[in-house]
């Protein structure tokens, strides 16, 4: 899932924080950001709402367009 690290580093959080107060482990979370897994609903769920954005949001594709709308580049 790479909109996950997307989203975890614009909001300026390491994987603990996020896996925290997602309550993911660590281990998952890192398996989640290197696409090794898919997140349960409910995971995909926590993840979103830890990082203010929507599940919609998390599953999308980081496009060249996304970074710079988000003013990332």
């Amino acid at each position: 899932m790479e909109g996950l690290k997307f989203f975890r580093l614009l909001r300026g959080k390491s994987q603990f924080q996020l896996s925290l107060e997602a309550k993911i482990p660590s281990y998952r979370l890192s398996r989640l950001e290197n696409g090794k897994v898919q997140p349960t609903p409910d995971e995909l769920e926590r993840l979103a709402t830890a990082l203010g954005t929507t599940t919609e949001v998390l599953r999308r594709e980081i496009t060249e367009e996304a970074l710079v709308a988000t003013g990332a580049t």
